[in-house]
């Protein structure tokens, strides 16, 4: 009888020490199969902003360049980096010299900047230039220099709030700056949110005063790679943040005040510039490590790499991209690269309108002349011959287009890795990326660079100072300028990749 105890009794361990097992690997499988089935119902509910950029297509007379012929000479493409100087020579101008530059640089934003309705026309643009003059001739004696007239320049332009509009590489945009506290873990039950202090409970009752907590609960992955809610905000401002939480536990209410602290992105460490694309395999896991969306030279075949990666990728159960720190190039790596994985090109809900001025068409002639057409892909082509056509016009016209977005099922899971320093068409590609099935992006907010593009460069007569900017304007679903696209999963930290990879390996038979 006692042997017979003895062998139920321990019978009846192993069972609980398999299910316990068990609840446990199903407990993370509900980790991760929840996180996609939270981020593939967001889809749905996005709704279309209703954007109209024709409002702000200005009225141009038909043949007028707006500047005089001579001064094209000291315009050339965003590409050319060996027409000008770096504009950092300290120079000293006579004041009428300055204001010369001045004139120049805001005809030239009249007429070849496709922002220029949209930050405000001819009553902002007058009333900035305006300033910079009047500050001109109010700084003591005959002469300023080119730093100070610089700083006037960018104090002046900053109601222009697009990430790629620059002045001697500076930009006036006002960028919102992830902050978090990670030593808080909040855990949500049904629609509720608690945290754990000294084994009680305590559910948030407000945040700031407010019951709306979607500002200040971010999704996260803990260090042990499961999922939870820290706290967190996006802020603009460089102060730090304080936020007072009311907790309300089964006898008791209290306020609790905690600080965010501003997380430093992960591209701030060192990363290997010579090539930027790496493809590594983390317990069976693929990775592939994409910083930025150009070669530096003829050596460099990172872009033909990374395309060519989606090929093997795209049968893979789970894969991570990890895009921090990638600031862009050229978008045909990002395009070519989502064409591999599904089989066609990307095409995101958006509406743009370009300036093809007499003076960007100059700009364009000037552009297109160092393309080989030879090498160009078939859709490439059609670009090529497109935008060749509309330089050859003789007159200032703009040109509006509309894209819907087209949605694919993937079966692939796919964690996108980025930070504030992903930019420009590194943002592209998070936009072919988000119009895909069972896509979960993990960092923090990007930079917020997608409204306009480089186009121009110019250096101004006197001062030598440069000023970029682009002849389109862009609407993008789900993106503002300066804050960027936001994470479905944020991770202020450097250890992202080391957590989702976590997450990733508690799943079962991933």
């Amino acid at each position: 009888m006692k042997e017979k105890v003895i062998i139920c009794i321990s019978t009846i361990s192993i069972l609980l020490l398999i299910s316990g097992i068990v609840f446990v690997n199903y407990f993370h499988y509900n980790d991760y199969k929840d996180l996609f089935k939270i981020v593939n119902s967001k889809i749905n509910d996005n709704a279309s902003k209703n954007v109209s950029l024709s409002e702000y297509m200005y009225d141009y007379k038909h043949e007028e360049l707006g500047i005089s012929e001579k001064e094209l000479s000291y315009i050339t493409t965003a590409s050319d980096s060996t027409s000008f100087s770096d504009g950092n020579d300290l120079i000293t101008l006579n004041k009428s010299d300055a204001i010369s530059d001045i004139e120049f640089l805001f005809n030239l934003f009249k007429y070849s900047y496709a922002g220029y309705s949209y930050f405000g026309g001819d009553d902002i643009f007058r009333r900035a230039q305006k300033s910079i003059v009047e500050s001109i001739n109010m700084y003591p004696g005959e002469t300023i220099d080119s730093n100070k007239l610089e700083m006037l320049i960018i104090k002046n332009t900053e109601f222009i709030q697009d990430g790629h509009f620059q002045i001697n590489c500076k930009s006036p945009l006002k960028k919102y700056t992830y902050y978090s506290n990670e030593d808080i873990c909040v855990k949500k039950s049904r629609n509720e949110y608690y945290i754990n202090e000294k084994g009680e409970k305590w559910y948030i009752n407000t945040i700031n005063d407010s019951y709306d907590f979607d500002d200040y609960l971010k999704l996260s992955i803990n260090p042990e790679g499961e999922l939870c809610y820290y706290l967190g905000k996006l802020d603009n401002t460089n102060n730090s943040i304080k936020i007072k939480l009311n907790l309300k536990s089964k006898n008791n209410q209290i306020e609790k005040f905690v600080r965010l602290k501003k997380c430093d992105s992960a591209s701030s460490y060192s990363y290997n510039d010579k090539y930027s694309y790496e493809h590594d395999e983390e317990k069976g896991i693929p990775i592939v490590t994409m910083r930025r969306m150009h070669d530096v030279d003829s050596k460099d075949k990172s872009i033909e790499l990374f395309s060519k990666s989606a090929i093997e990728l795209k049968n893979k159960p789970a894969i991570i991209l990890d895009i921090r720190g990638n600031y862009g190039g050229q978008s045909i790596g990002a395009l070519n690269w989502f064409k591999n994985f599904i089989g066609e090109m990307p095409q995101i809900e958006s509406e743009s309108i370009q300036l093809c001025s007499l003076i960007n068409n100059y700009i364009t002639q000037m552009a297109i002349k160092n393309i080989d057409y030879d090498k160009l892909t078939t859709e490439l082509k059609d670009e090529y011959n497109k935008e060749l056509k509309r330089s050859n016009s003789n007159s200032n016209k703009w040109y509006i287009s509309k894209t819907e977005e087209k949605r694919h099922k993937n079966d692939t899971k796919i964690f996108v890795i980025v930070d504030d320093k992903v930019a420009s068409t590194g943002e592209e590609f998070i936009s072919y990326l988000k119009t895909l099935e069972n896509i979960v992006v993990v960092g923090t907010n990007t930079s917020g660079s997608l409204l306009s593009n480089i186009y121009i460069r110019s250096q101004l007569p006197n001062s030598h100072i440069n000023i970029s900017f682009g002849n389109i304007i862009t609407a993008n679903k789900d993106f503002e300028e300066g804050k960027g696209f936001q994470p479905d999963v944020w991770i202020g930290n450097g250890d992202s990749l080391d957590r989702v990879l976590k997450l990733i390996l508690k799943a079962p038979k991933i």
